[in-house]
């Protein structure tokens, strides 16, 4: 009878976990499908409920440090990866995330010791911290920008921006055009639509106007570019995925015909299922179209890539590649009139959130990346820069103290052009001077590592480095070259490499143990 009686209790006890768990994983079911529609405000108040009935509880707090983040809550979005931390089923990528956004209040030393912890658990051997000096060297050029905040800005976001013409295009999210204003379910702000505003100088616009009703949805409308004569747009849109769950970006293009932009548009000719495709950016030859997608296969979040054009179709996607794309995620791309490419990305060696960074030109590929450095970057997000055709004057965007709205559009003013030179160095080996493939080549500014690269099958690499001043020895650079089974090897670079008509050329000779 005990026996019969014990069985009976434990088919209910049974019963009552699998009742529990069932219903536990319904509202987490509930909580990850608002998360995934971008409704981070119901999202985080089913999480709290879960969390607060002791259920999934690291899973729902690092939930709602992400929802946080996603609203832009920085502060917020600390103290709840900073609770998730303490559980013992941390994942190590929330020591990154936290690292990130630290930065983003200036929690520098902070942000530096979670980043070693998770560099430790990820089994990286560099640390790229954000050192005091290396701050410094990020600051070094301060006075070569002049930076002036924009009539056009309102308290709500401009974004955007982009040339057309004489005027200066963008989004704002302000919701004046429309009889009845939709908002964003993520944030409860308006939609993004397109204005415009007349260069009267290059730091003076006039009052903004509508674009285009006929390019106005119902939902976001923008970023937008335009072909070297202004006749084809590219808009960024939100587009419904085949289940209607989710949302995604597509770029869309339409004409203009006798003067007036066509209400019609078509989506780029670029198979998309389930990712997204955004920021457009047509060459001013009209030969290679660039964009943003998190499209499988890429380094990250968010890559740039590129598709050729010929004969109005567009070529198999190009992913620009590591000297570009990271682990996290790269927007807006744009390329001056020196073939320049400037991009935004939230990489680990940035001053904070989205900073600006350029890589240089090198036939169809680009070089190591360079920050753009202060004041154009700040703990804060900057982004989407673009230079008028004099490429000293120029506009971009960011939401740093002191502005006008949520998100705001500065114009800035360069003073002088950066210098930069090519070194193209080979690996071998003491032995029989064979070429050594896969040696991890570090260069140095002083203690803070600027870039690493990797030797080829031919044991060759390429890095360009910004010129300084040769009376500063202490600001000389220095390369390490690393390889399994090999003594490293570390100079400066002065003492090493010989000039040539487009550069330098090192030659390093890796000693055998």
């Amino acid at each position: 009878m005990i026996r019969k009686y014990i069985f009976y209790i434990s088919i209910l006890f049974v019963f009552l976990i699998q009742h529990s768990l069932s219903a536990q994983m319904k509202d987490i079911k509930k909580a990850d499908d608002y998360f995934f529609e971008f409704n981070y405000r119901k999202a985080i108040k089913l999480y709290m409920e879960i969390k607060d009935r002791g259920d999934a509880v690291y899973y729902t707090t690092h939930r709602i440090g992400d929802c946080y983040r996603h609203l832009g809550n920085v502060e917020e979005s600390v103290n709840w990866y900073l609770k998730a931390i303490e559980y013992p089923d941390v994942d190590m990528s929330t020591y990154l995330i936290l690292a990130q956004q630290l930065k983003q209040l200036d929690r520098y030393d902070e942000s530096n010791q979670y980043l070693k912890k998770y560099n430790e658990l990820a089994g990286v051997e560099e640390l790229n911290v954000l050192t005091k000096s290396k701050i410094e060297l990020l600051k070094k050029d301060s006075s070569n920008f002049e930076i002036y905040n924009l009539p056009i800005n309102t308290p709500y976001s401009e974004i955007g921006p982009t040339l057309y013409k004489d005027k200066l295009v963008f989004c704002s999210n302000k919701g004046e055009v429309q009889a009845f204003n939709r908002t964003d379910i993520r944030d409860g702000d308006q939609f993004y639509k397109l204005y415009y505003s007349k260069i009267n100088s290059f730091s003076n616009l006039s009052e903004p106007k509508f674009f285009s009703r006929k390019l106005s949805t119902k939902y976001n409308d923008g970023p937008i570019s335009f072909n070297q004569d202004n006749t084809i747009a590219f808009i960024t849109r939100n587009v419904e995925s085949e289940d209607n769950k989710k949302s995604y970006l597509n770029i869309f293009v339409t004409n203009k015909v006798k003067g007036q932009w066509q209400k019609k548009v078509l989506p780029i000719p670029l198979h998309q299922f389930n990712f997204s495709l955004m920021h457009g950016f047509l060459t001013k030859d009209e030969k290679r179209f660039f964009f943003v997608s998190d499209m499988f296969g890429g380094y990250g979040g968010f890559d740039i890539y590129y598709s050729y054009i010929k004969d109005g179709f567009l070529s198999s996607p190009v992913n620009l590649g590591p000297n570009v794309n990271s682990s996290a995620n790269e927007m807006f791309p744009f390329i001056g009139e020196d073939g320049i490419l400037y991009y935004s990305s939230d990489k680990e060696d940035g001053l904070g959130g989205m900073d600006v960074f350029f890589a240089l030109p090198i036939g169809e590929e680009f070089s190591n990346s360079f920050n753009m450095g202060y004041p154009i970057n700040t703990s804060q997000d900057d982004f989407g820069l673009i230079y008028l055709e004099n490429q000293k004057l120029g506009y971009f965007v960011s939401n740093r103290e002191g502005g006008v709205g949520q998100d705001d559009i500065y114009a800035f003013e360069q003073n002088k052009s950066r210098n930069f030179s090519n070194y193209k160095g080979r690996v071998l080996t003491d032995a029989e001077w064979e070429n050594v493939e896969g040696a991890t080549v570090n260069f140095y500014r002083g203690t803070d590592l600027l870039y690493t690269t990797t030797s080829n099958k031919k044991g060759e690499f390429s890095i360009y480095l910004e010129n300084i001043n040769k009376e500063e020895n202490k600001d000389d650079y220095i390369i390490e070259v690393k390889k399994r089974f090999f003594k490293t090897f570390r100079s400066s670079i002065r003492k090493i490499a010989e000039s040539v008509d487009n550069g330098y050329t090192i030659e390093v000779l890796l000693l055998s143990y």
